[in-house]
């Protein structure tokens, strides 16, 4: 977008229109304040809970005196606009906290918490719904029509096991998604592979039909293994496709290596420009002429034919090296250096391909292998070895992932969080995938074997096969080929395959469902209101899109919605983009484009404002989408959908943590939450505003195929290598904003939203309270905004604040008894270089929560930790709270919360 972005001023405009409508002073020189809950799935969102309960309860003490610690506590029917609550402009969520954020933001939609609510009754019911604490149950026999707050918080309660809220039902339900996704993954996986595998056997039968040494050698090999199995030793059937790796190795990584040696500077300056005829490429040549001719003498006189042929080889890669030589010289390089390194790329390229052809002749192998035991053991059903094989490690897999989750993130038992620390974890997840890979190979090789081999046991006269061997495998082959175009066409399959639906509509039902109104204004007892009650009762209500949340009538804190946009390859190759592998991708509120009298149809994206690295984005309605890629979305993605993919933390993605083992790993035993988002139309123009110029056009040469009729296997192989090429193609991979940066602060720290005070509720597991989060967000802010974020350590000795804050070092294992009660920092923002000077005003200043078990914690909160010893830093991949584990969250983050909003500590931090 050429000029500068006026979504700032934008921003700027809905703060200052929510302030005076709300009749809230506004804060000195237009700052504004901002609530950051980080991620930490439902850990995260029941704490922050409870820290926002407490600043519902208080009032703003800009607006009242201060208090000593003898008053009696605020009332807690303090209007909503003058709570303190209400003087946070900004919402920055990620992952667990935009459970919690997206709740909180939909109450302030007109009419959907109390039907024909305007946009400042509906403010007035949000703030008031974060009062009703403690929250209590849902009761049927209740009729919440006149106080459908009280229901909403209650309805969070109840919904502690989001995912599974009934037990066994919803647990086979949520088995028979996984099940089905992950065999509709292995269809367009094996649609694919089925063309490669078809086409090599028809291309090998056609071989040995026309060269009877092939057809021989093959036959060898079989009879090798034949009697390899009856003398019982172990018998192997080695692929002819073995054989392709020899001669590319000889064909394609020979020439260049031997090229680099034949070009040489006519100085000592490898600068000079390259001289192709030169005395080392003429004695080559001379060389390659001088073998070729011992070994037509060899071969006239038959001494010996095997120096014949290794004279033979010998001159014919001389030659070779020569022909690179005047190969890569066109276009003319403009030194030494530059051919050289040209060289070295070449062998480079060809030793992939080397290793992708060894590779498929040892996967062949291993599936001829597993067909020959099957039939000669007499077992006809031998596919099912392979494919128990494969579902038992596709289940361990997923069982792992939730036992790495707990050993890294909260379990504990600190000497197995030591010992898988010191894992090499993708080194063992890319062996695990591999042998995942070769198992699908082998099962998908099964039907094209059992074809070739008219379905029976490989016998020697079936090499050459039967007359309709070849036509059966070219039908194969087009059968094979049609089954990918169609599938390829259908790329909606991408995201409808994942788990991120299954995982989107189970937090709609339970954090959007609970500010619906219509779940609550039912005739007690009645029918109607026990299904709508029932949290595993979906509502169509409970949706809610992102025209409705982000419309300029609401007059909430401007939500922002963090997600990472992944990014491994990059052409320019810089050290931070490579180890970051993403860029921050937020969702914000956009301009009020919709003047009076516009259609009512809006596009999905009207009033939201896509934004990556902080530089605006254009999004694609979902009209032009789905008329421009036909199956690719099934509806345009609602508020609800945006925060499951802020939350999607295992995946094919994993930003800088991504590797190709774990994305292998990942995708084969379809653990993906992370989705494609089609932002742009792929053929550039006015939707394609982030993309390079010069970048588009070479792209599309090599895509145009792969795009166009295998689109989808296009993608999905992208996804399974790990290969995510950001804002360059016209699809982006999205994953759990946690990926780039997890605390939710990164974005309130650009400059154009002047913010000057954050509460940040860290919730990132830490079981060992080692502030990693802290530590990445204190880079990025360092590098990327030139802010140096520091603790003030001067909190931990004031009179007030040291009963809240400390230092790192009271966090400590070792740290002393008194340091039990510190349960934050206060971290100050300076601009880098000016952090020691003199009255140098820090920036920003965040206001940092730990969930940390005190002593002064309520009785029952320190019961459940004296019994839970990981409490209250229980591991992210528990998603399924129970009424004790979500209530001792929700009240510990109370306890917090109101230990800084209010008396003499309130007037410190907030005025």
């Amino acid at each position: 977008m050429p000029g500068e972005d006026p979504g700032w001023d934008d921003e700027a405009a809905r703060v200052a229109h929510r302030r005076r409508m709300l009749e809230i002073p506004r804060h000195n020189a237009g700052q504004t304040y901002a609530l950051a809950l980080s991620g930490g799935g439902i850990r995260s969102a029941t704490f922050c809970l409870g820290v926002m309960q407490a600043l519902a309860e208080a009032p703003n003490p800009a607006q009242t005196p201060a208090r000593t610690p003898l008053d009696t506590p605020p009332s807690p029917t303090v209007a909503g606009t003058q709570s303190l609550l209400a003087q946070f402009d900004y919402l920055s969520t990620v992952s667990g906290g935009g459970y919690l954020g997206a709740f909180f933001v939909s109450l302030f939609v007109p009419g959907r918490l109390r039907r024909g609510t305007g946009a400042v009754q509906a403010a007035q019911d949000a703030y008031r719904t974060m009062q009703y604490e403690p929250p209590g149950r849902i009761h049927t026999s209740v009729s919440y029509a006149e106080t459908p707050g009280r229901a909403a918080v209650a309805w969070l309660r109840e919904n502690g096991r989001y995912l599974t809220p009934t037990g066994a039902g919803d647990n086979l339900y949520a088995a028979a998604v996984v099940v089905r996704n992950w065999l509709a993954m292995q269809y367009v996986i094996g649609s694919a592979l089925l063309v490669l595998l078809a086409a090599l056997a028809l291309g090998l039968h056609l071989a040995t039909g026309a060269w009877h040494g092939l057809a021989r050698n093959e036959m060898d090999l079989l009879y090798a293994a034949r009697q390899a199995f009856y003398n019982e030793r172990l018998a192997i059937w080695w692929s002819p496709l073995l054989w392709l790796p020899v001669a590319s190795a000889l064909l394609f990584a020979v020439p260049p290596g031997i090229a680099f040696w034949l070009v040489y500077p006519r100085s000592d300056d490898p600068r000079q420009p390259v001289r192709v005829l030169n005395n080392a490429v003429l004695l080559a040549a001379l060389i390659g002429a001088a073998f070729l001719a011992t070994a037509w003498w060899f071969q006239r006189l038959q001494p010996s034919p095997q120096l014949a042929y290794a004279c033979f080889a010998i001159g014919i890669l001389a030659w070779l090296g020569v022909a690179a030589c005047l190969v890569m010289v066109m276009p003319a390089p403009r030194s030494v250096t530059m051919f050289r390194v040209r060289a070295t790329r070449a062998l480079r390229t060809a030793m992939g391909v080397t290793g992708a052809l060894a590779a498929l002749g040892l996967a062949d192998t291993a599936a001829r292998t597993c067909y020959l035991y099957s039939y000669l053991a007499e077992h006809p059903w031998g596919a099912l070895g392979p494919a128990g094989s494969l579902g038992v490690l596709v289940w361990l897999v997923r069982y792992g992932a939730n036992l790495l989750d707990n050993g890294h993130k909260g379990a504990g038992d600190s000497s197995w969080r030591a010992m898988l620390g010191r894992l090499p974890v993708s080194l063992l997840a890319g062996t695990l995938a591999a042998v995942l890979a070769l198992l699908v190979f082998v099962l998908w090789s099964w039907i094209v074997l059992w074809v070739r081999w008219d379905g029976g046991e490989p016998v020697d006269w079936l090499v050459f096969g039967k007359a309709w061997t070849t036509p059966a495998l070219a039908v194969l082959t087009g059968l094979a080929l049609v089954m990918a175009m169609v599938v390829g066409r259908f790329a909606g399959f991408l995201n409808l395959s994942t788990l991120q639906s299954f995982y989107a509509s189970r937090l709609t039902r339970a954090y959007l469902g609970a500010s619906n109104g219509n779940r609550f204004t039912a005739a007690a007892d009645s029918r109607e209101t026990r299904q709508r009650f029932s949290v595993a009762e979906p509502a169509p209500d409970d949706a809610l899109s992102l025209n409705d949340y982000y419309d300029p009538r609401v007059l909430a804190p401007l939500h922002l919605i963090n997600v990472t946009l992944n990014l491994t390859v990059d052409p320019a190759e810089q050290l931070v983009q490579r180890d970051r592998k993403g860029k921050p991708l937020c969702v914000s509120p956009g301009p009020a484009l919709a003047q009076p009298g516009a259609p009512q149809h809006l596009p999905a994206d009207t009033y939201v404002r896509f934004s990556v690295d902080g530089r605006p984005c254009c999004a694609m309605s979902q009209e032009r989408t789905f008329r421009r890629h036909p199956g690719e979305m099934a509806h345009a993605r609602t508020v609800g959908d945006w925060v499951a993919i802020s939350g999607a933390a295992i995946s094919t993605g994993l930003g800088r943590a991504s590797t190709l083992g774990t994305s292998l790993l990942m995708g084969f035993a379809n653990l993906r939450l992370g989705v494609w988002w089609p932002s742009r139309l792929d053929s550039g123009g006015a939707h394609a505003p982030m993309r390079r110029r010069g970048t588009a056009g070479r792209a599309r040469p090599t895509l145009g195929v792969l795009t166009g009729l295998f689109r989808t296997q296009y993608y999905l192989g992208c996804e399974l290598a790990a290969r995510f090429h950001g804002t360059r193609r016209g699809w982006q991979y999205l994953s759990d904003g946690g990926h780039f940066e997890n605390t939710a602060v990164y974005e309130l720290l650009r400059p154009e939203r002047r913010v000057a005070l954050i509460v940040l509720c860290d919730c990132g597991c830490d079981a060992d309270y080692r502030f990693k989060d802290l530590a990445n967000l204190i880079r990025l802010a360092r590098i990327d905004f030139g802010l140096e974020i520091v603790v003030d350590t001067a909190a931990a000795s004031d009179p007030v604040l040291k009963t809240v804050f400390g230092t790192l070092d009271d966090f400590a294992a070792d740290a002393s008894p008194e340091s039990r009660t510190k349960v934050g920092l206060l971290l100050n923002a300076y601009v880098a270089g000016q952090g020691g000077a003199p009255d140098a005003p820090p920036v920003t200043r965040i206001i940092l929560l730990k969930p940390r078990l005190t002593p002064t914690a309520p009785a029952d909160v320190r019961q459940y930790g004296a019994v839970h010893r990981d409490f209250p830093q229980q591991g992210t991949a528990d998603q399924f709270f129970d009424e004790a584990q979500w209530e001792s969250y929700r009240a510990l983050g109370f306890d917090i919360g109101r230990r800084i909003a209010q008396g003499p500590m309130a007037q410190r931090l907030f005025t």
